[in-house]
């Protein structure tokens, strides 16, 4: 990951539970890290979500192949979303039925795990222990 020097990586995932006075739980990814692992302004993921995790794969840029990515996503049963700018930062952002399927839940603690072209928000079991 690269960075300013002395400076470590900024990874910000954030579960967010209300909107506008709506409930909605959404996955956040926002930071410039997103164009390190390709997740450049334009570029279009497919989401899937099983217990504990949710993926984003990077599946192209912009808007030119939309409906091979639609259908795709519905064949794959994932959802789509579309990486883009917010003031001076990148972000994606996932909500809904994904949310629910990996079991995420406010009190959740999340790790990104990320390679070229994939992340895994994962959810971390932390247990406590006696002292």
């Amino acid at each position: 990951m690269r960075g300013s020097k002395g400076q470590k990586p900024h990874y910000l995932v954030q579960l967010i539970t209300a909107e506008k006075g709506k409930p909605v739980s959404k996955i956040r990814l926002a930071g410039n890290w997103l164009v390190d692992f390709g997740f450049t302004r334009g570029a279009v993921a497919a989401v899937s979500a099983e217990f504990g995790v949710i993926t984003f794969k990077l599946r192209g840029k912009g808007m030119e192949n939309y409906p091979e990515l639609v259908k795709h996503a519905r064949k794959n049963k994932t959802q789509l979303a579309q990486a883009r700018k917010s003031g001076y930062t990148h972000c994606m952002e996932v909500s809904g039925v994904l949310t629910e399927k990996a079991g995420f839940s406010p009190d959740d603690v999340f790790a990104a795990f990320c390679e070229q072209g994939v992340i895994h928000v994962k959810k971390l079991i932390i247990e406590e222990t006696e002292t």
